[in-house]
């Protein structure tokens, strides 16, 4: 990273500290994570899922539910579901429904054939339809909803609240709408949504989308009606019961007035509306550097779950103890916000790309930490982020590529982590203005849609001009690290200024390939310390650059600003006393 050329000509000594996470020969073994307990699956078993959304295309669920008994534990209900076929001569609809019992199914009053393994709930239409048609069945159902195996994920009955979270840690697949309502349980088929939740006992339900009405009958028996007309996945529809009151405020944002639902029992909401101090922060923020906030409201519902939050489209399904009245957790909203970006309004296509859902909102709370405290902030979250990714990533997971996480991982640390760290070098790579405006033209062309990383790829190629290929090769689909050192440089006076001749190497840690087309900053140093800074592209394994500097160097770093994320974590400190330094690294 660093060379110099006269210790005797500086006045002071500038250290770095390179913390390595693993010698560059180390043998790595792959642990699984504790709380996840389903075996990996390849790549067709995880595309398997979306294949019924080529044959039919569910236009609708309007799930109607009591959820007042809190003594078993047990739902009853109906679920409506409306589809138009894709192709000709459909005669089934295969729908996923986890441990439920089926009291009947139906469509227009008559009874249907079915069978059901308590996983898949097989249909027979009782005649054969066309895309000219659409239908709407109706199953009849009941019994105690499951939570995941894993411990995250499910349907829960808690404290005297009854909520989902959407997906479960797990599951295979991983979404887990089909613990409430048969559906299509995958991330690509999008529907729009009614909910008719009944509730008594002074509690409440929350559901996506907006209140369209709301009644109680002569025995106490509330319904409340929630409408959600943005077209979403199975795993973003919710469902929260509990005695609920609402904190509501207002975002002006760029397409106006936004309304926010804060949501909680009435003993939290101070704490709540402490904790959410610097929520239209985060807004403003997302909307400035992704595009405007698309949805009809912003809503966080909070829940007894201590182990992490929800992404529900506007009613964030969001752990109680962290609103706890401080700003402890407040990034936790902040991430769980920009999933209506990344993850809500772009979903990605299959599990194995969740570093466009995770990785991504993720990074966004380092965005919201440089709106909130400034450049120096940012830089401080990405670098203890990045050390964390060098130090345990490869020892947890094995040595794994962003664009290809196996099922048993994908809620793991290189999708979270080094997604996030990918996307700083991303902007690192493209610089801040081509970065935002390339990422903001993104999400633009994929408003309530499904991604690949490839779509990724090839829209910011078009968009931003830069050939974009080379970076997720490297950075995406390629696993481990790269590393630039300087070896040696020469100086040769050109008049009143200096030509430098620098040579670079490239370094290795589990990666497969040496990366291309890296732009990197080399910064020059003098013995007085004054500074110059050249851009230079890394090609390779070795590269020679030759560069004019206005002075005689006595010192030359590559990455020192760290903008690309490396294969070390640096510090650096200037020493001008005798003692004890401590660096941070």
């Amino acid at each position: 990273m660093l060379y110099f050329k006269n210790m005797k000509n500086l006045f002071f000594t500038l250290i770095a500290l390179f913390s390595f996470a693993f010698s560059i020969h180390a043998q790595t073994c792959q642990l699984s994570k504790a709380h996840q307990h389903s075996a990996p699956v390849n790549s067709k078993e995880m595309r398997a899922s979306n294949l019924r959304s080529d044959t039919i295309d569910i236009l609708n669920y309007t799930i109607n539910l009591n959820i007042t008994d809190f003594t078993t534990n047990t739902i009853s209900g109906n679920t409506v579901v409306k589809f138009t076929p894709k192709q000709s001569s459909v005669s089934t609809i295969n729908l996923d429904l986890l441990e439920l019992i089926i009291d009947s199914v139906e469509l227009n009053t008559t009874n249907l054939t079915y069978a059901y393994n308590d996983t898949l709930l097989a249909i027979q239409l009782g005649n054969t339809y066309s895309v000219t048609d659409t239908l709407s069945i109706t199953v009849h159902y009941h019994g105690t909803p499951q939570g995941d195996a894993s411990g995250w994920g499910g349907f829960y009955f808690q404290s005297g609240y009854a909520y989902n979270l959407g997906v479960g840690f797990g599951a295979n697949p991983h979404n887990l709408g089909r613990v409430l309502f048969p559906c299509f349980d995958n991330f690509v088929e999008r529907s729009t949504y009614e909910f008719n939740i009944v509730t008594n006992s002074g509690k409440t339900s929350n559901c996506n989308g907006y209140l369209a009405a709301d009644t109680t009958d002569g025995s106490g028996n509330r319904t409340r009606k929630w409408i959600m007309e943005a077209q979403i996945p199975t795993y973003l529809a919710s469902v929260a019961v509990a005695a609920y009151t609402q904190v509501n405020q207002t975002y002006n944002g760029i397409n106006g007035p936004t309304p926010i639902v804060l949501t909680a029992l009435p003993a939290d909401t101070t704490n709540v509306k402490n904790s959410f101090v610097n929520l239209n922060t985060a807004l403003s923020t997302y909307e400035n550097h992704f595009g405007p906030y698309l949805w009809n409201r912003v809503g966080y519902c909070m829940v007894p779950f201590n182990s992490g939050a929800m992404e529900h489209a506007t009613n964030i399904a969001y752990p109680r103890a962290t609103a706890n009245g401080t700003l402890q957790y407040q990034t936790l909203y902040a991430h769980e916000l920009s999933h209506h970006w990344f993850g809500d309004l772009a979903t990605c296509r299959t599990a194995e790309d969740m570093w466009l859902n995770e990785g991504w909102a993720r990074y966004c709370e380092f965005l919201f930490t440089e709106a909130l405290s400034g450049p120096n902030a940012y830089k401080s979250a990405v670098s203890i982020n990045h050390e964390d990714n060098l130090h345990f990533n490869i020892v947890k997971e094995g040595s794994l590529s962003l664009s290809n996480i196996p099922h048993a991982y994908t809620y793991g640390d290189h999708v979270y982590n080094k997604g996030a760290d990918v996307a700083h070098t991303m902007r690192g790579y493209l610089g801040d203005s081509t970065f935002f405006a390339g990422v903001k033209a993104y999400l633009a062309q994929h408003n309530y849609d499904d991604v690949s990383s490839n779509d990724f790829m090839n829209d910011l190629t078009t968009i931003t001009g830069v050939d974009m290929s080379y970076f997720f090769d490297d950075w995406v689909n390629n696993p481990g690290w790269c590393h630039f050192s300087i070896d040696s440089f020469t100086v040769t006076p050109q008049g009143s200024d200096y030509e430098v001749l620098v040579y670079m190497k490239q370094k290795l840690t589990s990666a497969h390939q040496f990366y291309q087309h890296v732009p990197l900053n080399i910064t020059f140093k003098d013995a007085l310390f004054n500074e110059y800074v050249s851009k230079v592209e890394m090609n390779g394994q070795f590269g020679t650059f030759t560069v004019v500097v206005p002075f005689d160097p006595a010192f030359v770093a590559v990455n020192m600003d760290e903008k690309i994320s490396l294969a070390v974590a640096a510090a650096y400190k200037v020493i001008k006393t005798t003692g004890a330094h401590y660096l941070t690294t």
